[in-house]
């Protein structure tokens, strides 16, 4: 084998290897479009099917104030129509003097 022929073989060689990289790097371009679509569209959720119900969180105002009792407390009749005779049904500390 001559010179000649051994440098026509390896132009051959390069110009193959020119083309195959052309195509790697053409296929590497397309899939770095397609990732950076992914990255910038977010992920879908999925709905299941079975979903739980979510707890919600105890507020303030679903708890009793202690100022709604004092007047309810407060707001029991002060003599009571059944006579002087009858016991008072209120607690010893609401009574009130007749």
């Amino acid at each position: 084998m001559s010179l000649l022929d051994m440098l026509d073989l390896l132009e051959r060689e390069i110009v193959s290897l020119r083309l195959r990289n052309a195509r790697i790097e053409d296929s590497l371009r397309k899939l770095q479009s397609r990732a950076g679509e992914f990255a910038s569209h977010p992920k879908q959720k999925t709905k299941s099917r079975n979903p739980k119900p979510k707890r919600k969180a105890a507020t303030k105002s679903a708890r009793p104030r202690p100022k709604d009792n004092v007047v309810q407390q407060l707001a029991l009749p002060a003599v009571s129509d059944s006579g002087p005779n009858q016991q008072d049904s209120r607690p010893l500390g609401k009574r009130q003097a007749l």
